[in-house]
């Protein structure tokens, strides 16, 4: 995930350009043309395009909130990789993990986990190598490996 100020402005960014658009389509005669097209039209497409990716920054945004929040007040435990399974795409390396938790004052249980991760961690990913995991006090299937951080790839 990326960092958050960065998110941020992005929000922002996104925020402000989508509503210049909407703001645009609104003031626009509806008999102005561009290309024989509605110019007034195109602003609001503009407008839809921007506010997606304002959707899609916000989302993000949540999410990474949500994994630093695991990190502070996660229960840490370990998690031992009993399988896995490459499930990769176009756009990276997706593991599918059958995973063994353990953590303090709770009897070990199995999980699947699907986690996208950096090249430079597949050397971290066999089976039975044991990882630093935290683990929600609420929900202990939301958990968050926690990948050595010189090799973590933060996009």
């Amino acid at each position: 995930m990326g960092d958050n100020n960065v998110l941020k402005l992005l929000i922002v960014l996104f925020g402000a350009v989508a509503i210049g658009f909407f703001y645009e389509g609104f003031m626009t005669s509806p008999d102005a043309l561009k290309m024989g097209e509605s110019l007034k039209y195109q602003y609001y497409e503009m407008g839809g395009i921007f506010f997606i990716c304002l959707i899609f920054s916000g989302l993000l945004y949540i999410g990474d909130n949500a994994q630093k929040k695991l990190a502070q007040t996660g229960i840490k435990g370990v998690a031992e990789i009993l399988d896995t399974k490459d499930i990769s795409g176009a756009h990276g390396i997706t593991i599918k993990f059958q995973l063994e938790i353990t953590i303090p004052d709770r009897p070990p249980y199995q999980i699947e986990y699907v986690e996208s991760i950096s090249h430079n961690c597949l050397d971290s990913v066999r089976i039975g190598a044991k990882i630093p995991v935290y683990v929600s006090p609420n929900n202990p299937k939301f958990i968050l490996l926690d990948f050595p951080k010189n090799k973590v790839n933060d996009w």
